[in-house]
């Protein structure tokens, strides 16, 4: 005998129920899961209640039409079992809609692996977890140490429930205690964002007030309505009508082609008249007939009427790469504004310490990433550099070991590459860059490995 998914869900909820105290669920409201306005506890009513504290209006709709969206009206997506049509719900973000998907055994799939960076979904992975509430292995406690705007507010710890994990080459805000299945991820698609997570029970009356997970269903609506105050968003859950495709009606047609086809008429008129025109009027009237052409093709490339007439409408190509928050950190960098050079100092560091790490402590015997940076480790480092570089002097030993020490200390504060797409809380100017800089060269300078990391920098891939 075969179980639906949502039955051996709820069965793990109902389990929940008793370790946790909780009321005892009836075995005739199972099928009603994700029920709208349900006070049960597999209903939607504290979505809702948590949605109305936050400002946002939620409108519960069975149908939806892809032209009629606006990327003003955030969507809201949960368990969906009728397929999405990845094009239009990607041209919709790329305008600058924004979703919150929340799925674990829904048709989401063609969705996430249609991104030039395809996220593809692992079905039951509670092995990733090594952390489960009460020991039950189908509800992992998710830890999230990073910093992230879904994340603020002192959200620490998701609990999931018969979760799905992803594996992709996007880093994920959240991932599974193994770091290689992501839980949540938060991207960035031309001007909107889709944020996708693998658990759909995270928001019905019993899980949301599990751990973090109202802390983190708040954040995720705020982040859906942006700078807005209060904003209206549409909810769609399971099984939907899906009508219309995004962008009609009135699809703008290539511009180009239209003014080819009046040039070709204007011609072909043109030729006409000049079989019958007397030679003394063909000045005239070949004047005229250019300053129409002048007229319709500045109307055409001007219209003065109907938004839609000939205009040029940005689609995005049907496998367009998503932006985390590290990839748009790095476009800001690129293009010089609001720098924070919290990269190019991440960067420096690595190179540095697997060089200076590497002739202090040999090939095998450097601490490890979360061990160099305790108080007393880099006080050994440092008073291994200035006994391994200093001259008799003690003033120059001193000298040494502090250098070694402020730098250590500074590099300690910046998070690790892979982590950069979480914002670091604390900006680093260009000066800060340049001193590290300074201070790192002439470390490696006194232990000869200068020219080493020089090459090392200099490698192209």
């Amino acid at each position: 005998m075969t179980h639906s998914p949502f039955m051996v869900r709820a069965a793990s909820l109902v389990l929940a129920c008793f370790v946790l105290g909780g009321a005892a669920v009836a075995q005739a409201q199972l099928p009603h899961d994700y029920e709208w306005g349900s006070d049960e506890w597999n209903g939607l009513s504290a979505f809702q209640a948590l949605a109305l504290d936050r400002g946002v209006n939620l409108t519960h709709l069975e149908k939806l039409d892809y032209s009629a969206l606006e990327p003003a009206r955030p969507l809201v997506i949960l368990y969906p079992t009728t397929p999405l049509n990845a094009e239009a719900i990607q041209e919709f973000v790329a305008d600058g809609g924004r979703i919150f998907l929340a799925d674990d055994f829904g048709s989401s799939d063609q969705l996430l692996s249609t991104l030039s960076e395809p996220i593809v979904r692992v079905v039951s992975p509670p092995e990733a977890a090594s952390t489960r509430l009460n020991g039950n292995p189908n509800l992992p406690v998710i830890r999230t140490p990073g910093r992230h705007p879904l994340l603020e507010g002192g959200v620490e710890r998701l609990i999931a429930n018969h979760p799905a994990g992803f594996q992709s080459a996007l880093p994920a805000v959240a991932y599974f205690d193994d770091a290689r299945l992501g839980f949540v991820y938060d991207l960035t698609i031309g001007d909107g964002k889709l944020v996708v997570v693998g658990d759909s029970s995270l928001l019905i009356n019993l899980m949301i007030d599990m751990g973090d997970n109202g802390q983190f269903v708040g954040n995720a609506l705020q982040m859906l309505c942006g700078d807005t105050p209060y904003c209206s968003a549409d909810v769609l859950i399971g099984e939907f009508d899906a009508v219309g495709h995004y962008g009609e009606p009135g699809e703008a047609s290539d511009p180009s082609v239209e003014v080819q086809e009046m040039m070709e008429k204007l011609n072909k008129a043109a030729q006409q008249l000049l079989s019958w025109i007397p030679d003394r009027r063909l000045m005239r009237v070949m004047s005229l007939l250019l300053l129409v052409g002048m007229l319709l093709l500045g109307l055409a490339i001007f219209p003065f009427y109907g938004p839609r007439f000939l205009s040029i409408r940005f689609r995005p190509p049907a496998r367009l790469l998503p932006r985390s928050e590290f990839e748009r950190n790095l476009l800001e960098f690129s293009r010089g504004q609001n720098t924070n050079y919290v990269l190019p100092i991440a960067i420096l560091r690595d190179e540095f310490e697997r060089l200076f790490l590497r002739e202090l402590y040999g090939e095998v015997g450097a601490p490890d990433n979360e061990a160099r940076y305790r108080p007393k480790v880099v006080e050994q480092t440092s008073s291994l550099y200035a006994d391994r570089v200093s001259l008799d002097s003690k003033l120059d030993w001193k000298q040494r070991k502090r250098q070694a020490f402020v730098l250590m200390t500074a590099f300690s504060k910046i998070p690790a590459r892979s982590q950069l797409f979480i914002n670091p809380g604390q900006r680093w100017s260009e000066r800060d860059l340049s001193k590290l800089y300074e201070d790192s060269q002439e470390i490696l300078t006194a232990l000869n490995v200068k020219e080493e990391y020089e090459q090392r920098i200099r490698r192209t891939t």
